[in-house]
């Protein structure tokens, strides 16, 4: 797991920043923070992550679940969507490997969603 790469897909400054810490605190390897889906499917590509985080709205219109379908198409990654618009995902997504914690989240259900993802894996 300590190896594990990790996407963000967040437009928000500061809930990226605190995602960002939060990866890094648990010793895994932050590919980088992407806040459209454009830059998400790009940085994915190259990259390869074990895990995205994802925020559903993006500021540019575009959506974290578009682009996570546009990824896992493609690669096989574990999907844990961080979001405020929770009730909008749960009858418009299938992604198989997915998790969803609501924004505002608790630190330590989003650290225990992250190990259970990746032990998954």
């Amino acid at each position: 797991m300590q190896n594990a790469k990790v996407l963000i897909i967040e437009d928000d400054d500061g809930i990226a920043l605190d995602l960002e810490w939060i990866v890094r605190d648990m010793r895994l390897s932050l590919m980088g923070i992407a806040r459209t889906r454009n830059e998400a499917v790009a940085l994915a590509k190259e990259e390869l992550p074990d895990l995205i985080l994802s925020d559903v709205d993006l500021s540019d219109g575009s959506t974290g679940v578009d682009a996570v379908r546009d990824i896992i198409g493609e690669i096989d990654a574990r999907v844990i969507f961080v979001t405020a618009s929770a009730n909008l995902l749960e009858d418009n997504l299938n992604v198989a490997s997915h998790r969803i914690i609501p924004k505002p989240y608790r630190e330590i259900t989003l650290r225990n969603a992250i190990n259970d993802a990746l032990s998954m894996k």
